[in-house]
């Protein structure tokens, strides 16, 4: 398979450093939660300084391998640097964040066009298992496992929330569900976040991790599908998330689809998300102080639906209380105008794709369509990195899989040949 970088050897330094900076990007909070824990306090400040850090080494390493499908990518920085400045003008101040997560969004997706996708395919495996591994620990020896992390603190320390919010008794963030709702609980487990240091962000990697098993499942031989499955199943046990239950399942269902679809129709999957979402959350009368599934989609729908018009256009900064309501923040902090710009930037190509394009594609714009809807956390470099890395990876990959003119545009959909079985 040819580089993603064109002339780049197999393990070249930008492909490893490539690799690095998403590792960091997804695991830095373990350290830091170390360092607060036995080392010294941690503060706010040092998770913002990492994640520039991060997010400027991965643009210099995309300038340092520029390929041409790249411009769209940096017309999407550009305008969005435009879109924060007038913002900026409106609110009368600054408002890094906003300008921060469609940073990311582009960033990451031109780094994973570095990446090629056997190099991706081995590193979704080893943080897997990886991810797997630091899981089972903290379950197993939870007490152990609190000692040493204190993610409870860490939480407190850098995330500004305080001690009441918390339940149990373990110096743990969000180990213990208050009603005690878990999947197999005569296991014992606590809710676990493993790397990630949060439940929800491990529930998150769930549904990544769902996408990911179907992009690549054609690569494995059947002894690792099993193994692969089986792994993923202990994860979301110990995550404990509906959200990444059902996410998972709705993309399972619609993947023989959305390999025949139009790339373009991605763009339809956030308003339908919401237009379901609220009325679901009215016809059922969800209640949206309830700490569920159905609780959270209809807070999010609250949040959304009292917004004013300034707030749509823009001229006010979405407020931590609206992290449960990622649609409304994502309005306020880049104005509806900027959500429509952004999807047209990231699911709207003028070039064909392949079928396995066309999965993570869609894929990508479901699960941001359905995580939106009750938090913030697609905005998460934990989670943000993953997805968009692997798109950008996907999007670079060879067009391995254009439809021979003998086939029949109603026929079964051309499947890319295996060019390597993991090792």
């Amino acid at each position: 398979m040819s580089s993603a970088s064109g002339s780049e050897p197999r393990g070249s330094w930008r492909e490893i450093a490539a690799v690095v900076l998403l590792i960091a990007a997804v695991t830095y909070n373990l350290p830091l939660a170390l360092i607060n824990a036995h080392v010294v306090g941690v503060g706010r400040n040092a998770l913002i300084g990492i994640e520039v850090v991060i997010i400027g080494a991965a643009l210099l390493l995309s300038a340092l391998q520029w390929r041409p499908d790249m411009t769209r990518w940096a017309a999407m920085i550009g305008t969005f640097v435009l879109l924060s400045a007038l913002l900026s003008l409106l609110r009368q101040g600054f408002d890094p964040k906003s300008l921060r997560d469609m940073l990311m969004i582009a960033t990451f997706v031109m780094l994973g066009m570095t990446v090629r996708e056997p190099t991706a395919r081995r590193l979704f495996v080893g943080l897997h298992f990886a991810i797997l591994a630091v899981m089972l620990f903290e379950v197993l020896l939870p007490n152990v496992w609190a000692s040493l992390i204190n993610s409870r603190g860490y939480a407190i320390a850098t995330r500004g929330f305080s001690a009441d919010l918390f339940y149990g008794d373990l110096e743990l963030f969000g180990a213990t569900r208050p009603d005690e709702r878990y999947f197999l609980p005569a296991l014992g487990w606590n809710r676990a976040s493993s790397l990630f240091l949060e439940p929800l962000s491990l529930g998150n990697y769930c549904s990544f991790a769902a996408l990911m098993m179907m992009v690549f499942w054609r690569d494995w031989r059947p002894a690792w599908r099993g193994v692969m499955l089986a792994t993923w199943a202990v994860i979301l046990v110990g995550s404990d998330s509906r959200f990444a239950g059902l996410s998972s399942a709705l993309l399972l269902i619609a993947a023989p689809l959305v390999v025949r679809l139009p790339s373009a129709l991605a763009l339809a999957y956030l308003p339908l998300a919401v237009l379901f979402a609220r009325v679901g959350s009215q016809a059922f009368q969800w209640n949206p102080l309830e700490d569920n599934f159905p609780g959270r989609i209809a807070r999010g729908m609250k949040g959304l639906f009292k917004l004013d018009a300034y707030q749509f256009a823009g001229f006010s900064v979405p407020t931590p209380a609206l992290a449960d309501s990622g649609i409304a923040y994502l309005v306020m902090s880049q104005s509806l105008a900027g959500v429509v710009i952004m999807q047209l930037f990231l699911w709207l190509t003028v070039r064909p794709l392949d079928d396995r394009q066309r999965l993570m594609l869609h894929g990508t714009a479901l699960s941001f369509a359905l995580s939106i809807l009750v938090s913030i956390s697609m905005m998460s470099i934990k989670t943000a990195a993953f997805y968009w890395l692997f798109l950008g990876v996907m999007l670079a990959r060879p067009a391995l899989t254009a439809r021979p003119a003998g086939i029949a545009a109603g026929g079964p959909p051309y499947r890319p040949v295996v060019l390597a079985q993991p090792r």
